[in-house]
Parts: C-alpha cells; sequence; structure tokens
C-alpha cells in the first residue's frame, strides 16, 4: 500500500488500483487518518496493489497564495481522474457544510464509488436526494463511522483486484481494462 499527499506526485503503474479520499477537511475531524489506519492494520499481501491518494496535508503551508490554492485544487482533479475508485465521506460537524465535497459529488461520483456520511450529518437528505437524481442506483452508506467506510472502501478495492486479476499469484498487467480508470467528461 502507498498513500500519496498533497503536494506528492505518484505515477500509476499498470498494476495499481488507486483510491480517492475525498470529503471534508476544513473545520473537519481527520477521518482520512482512520480509513487509512484501518488499511494499515491489514496484511500487506491484502494490499499491495492499494494506492490510496489523500487530499488532506499535514500542515497548510503558512503564507499560503493563490497558487497555492491552484495546487491543491488541480492535485485533487488529476488524482481523481487517475482514480479506480472515488470515495466520499462527509462528517457530522457544525463548523463546515463541506460545500465543496458536494461540488465534488456531482462532479465526480459513479456508479460504483463508496459515498458514505457520518451519523448526525445535518444534510443527510440533501445527499441522498441528489444521488438519487445523478445515480439512483448507488447505494449510499448511512449513518457510519470512517472505519466502516473504510470496510467498504476494502470491499470495493477486492472487486477491482479480482476483475484484474487471475488469481492472487497470477497478475495480468494487459487484462485491466480500460473502464476501470476514471475519465474526465
Amino acid at each position: 500500500m502507498k498513500v500519496v499527499t498533497v503536494p506528492e506526485y505518484y505515477a500509476l503503474k499498470n498494476d495499481d488500483i488507486a483510491v480517492f479520499l475525498a470529503g471534508g477537511i476544513t473545520n473537519c475531524e481527520d477521518w482520512q487518518k482512520e480509513v487509512i489506519e484501518y488499511f494499515k492494520s491489514l496484511p500487506e499481501e491484502k494490499t499491495n496493489h492499494l494506492v490510496i491518494f489523500n487530499p488532506r496535508r499535514d500542515k497548510w503551508p503558512k503564507n499560503s497564495d493563490v497558487e497555492e490554492v491552484r495546487r491543491q485544487i488541480n492535485w485533487e482533479a488529476d488524482y481523481i481522474n487517475k482514480s479506480n475508485i472515488f470515495s466520499m465521506y462527509f462528517t457530522n460537524t457544525d463548523k463546515s457544510d463541506q460545500p465543496i465535497c458536494f461540488y465534488e459529488l456531482g462532479r465526480y461520483a459513479r456508479g460504483n464509488d463508496v459515498i458514505s456520511y457520518q451519523e448526525g450529518f445535518k444534510r443527510a437528505l440533501d445527499v441522498d436526494f441528489q444521488m438519487e437524481i445523478l445515480c439512483p442506483t448507488m447505494r449510499i452508506n448511512k449513518n457510519i463511522t470512517p472505519t466502516k467506510h473504510a470496510e467498504l472502501i476494502f470491499e470495493r478495492y477486492r472487486q477491482e483486484v479480482n476483475w484484474c486479476h487471475v488469481d492472487d499469484d497470477d497478475y495480468y498487467t494487459d487484462y485491466r481494462p480500460a473502464r476501470s480508470r476514471r475519465f474526465r467528461r
């Protein structure tokens, strides 16, 4: 498993299966840390193709300028588009409505992604109704913890691994179908 955090860049390999951790950052708990810790707790052979793109920086640079914001947004858009799995998690906080997350949800979510919200999330109905319009068959994971969200990501990751592998010992790099990478509309 490899974790890539802003502003680091990583060139995906053919056998990588990439997950993007979209969701609340500003004025939100560090739920991404809990998700990453879950994956670190798994045996390495179960996550050896996993690459996690985490947009939460350890520390936002002091005196950041417009260019730093641009780098952040470009990094996020680039790696969302390169990811096999788009994951969105809305936290329960009174300090942020997470408006950028709603934009990203509408812009990037597709039928096989992992979309979840924490118990008590005050805009849960907005997520439910928006996803009914965008993708009526998508499962929305309601009232769950970051660890449960990680388990759902892992379940989806295993589907990608099984799609790309004949079995865990024989990997075919040319077997990855074109549909398993995201493409800009």
